[in-house]
């Protein structure tokens, strides 16, 4: 259907993005950087569209490309989603497995938007890998709160409760992910987890 639309208005950065966004959901990467670019030429000020074009950058773990979109987002003073190049950009730190360079642009998307649970989530990721448990223990519990549907939280919570020996949180949070995700290969895995924890293996 973007196509089609695409066809019919050759010219408009809207459905550049869109598709850029539809190629990207496909993981055909080098679509969605063409679509990308090509929005970002019909119209240059489209700072949303650099910090896709960066998510595209990561996922071929390009990362100094991928930074470098993000930076230019935060560059537009007057963009007002500066919390999602800043979670951005600690991800891919995360990635590099730079942790103490990813906490600063994940604690300020936090004050940005206190409200965005990927960004509690990724700190309580990095608190975890430093085995700072109880720490971890917040920003995931903050996370969840957030947004109870997201199986990787879940996960990374009951990997906490492991840690923190609390078996029957640990249990309950891995069958939070079995019921958000049935039959999937994330489920499996919460499932797993679950009865270890529990004894049965």
């Amino acid at each position: 259907e973007l196509l089609k639309a695409k066809a019919l208005a050759p010219n408009d950065p809207d459905i550049e993005n869109y598709l850029g966004m539809a190629y990207y959901g496909m993981q055909e990467y080098d679509l969605s950087e063409q679509s990308y670019k090509r929005a970002l030429a019909l119209d240059p000020k489209r700072t949303d569209v650099h910090n896709n074009l960066g998510l595209v950058y990561m996922a071929r773990n390009d990362y100094d490309q991928a930074l470098a979109e993000f930076n230019l987002c935060l560059k537009d003073l007057v963009y007002q989603k500066q919390y999602l190049p800043l979670t951005n950009i600690g991800l891919v730190y995360m990635m590099m497995g730079r942790l103490e360079e990813a906490m600063a642009p994940l604690m300020r998307a936090t004050e940005i938007a206190p409200d965005y649970a990927k960004s509690y989530l990724l700190i309580g990721q990095i608190y975890f890998r430093q085995s700072r448990i109880n720490d971890a223990l917040n920003y995931l519990t903050n996370a969840a709160r957030l947004n109870p549907n997201d199986t990787e939280t879940f996960m990374s919570l009951g990997d906490v409760y492991v840690q923190l020996g609390n078996a029957e949180e640990a249990a309950q949070s891995y069958s939070q992910v079995t019921q958000l995700a049935t039959n999937t290969p994330i489920a499996l895995e919460a499932q797993k987890r679950a009865r270890r924890v529990m004894g049965f293996e």
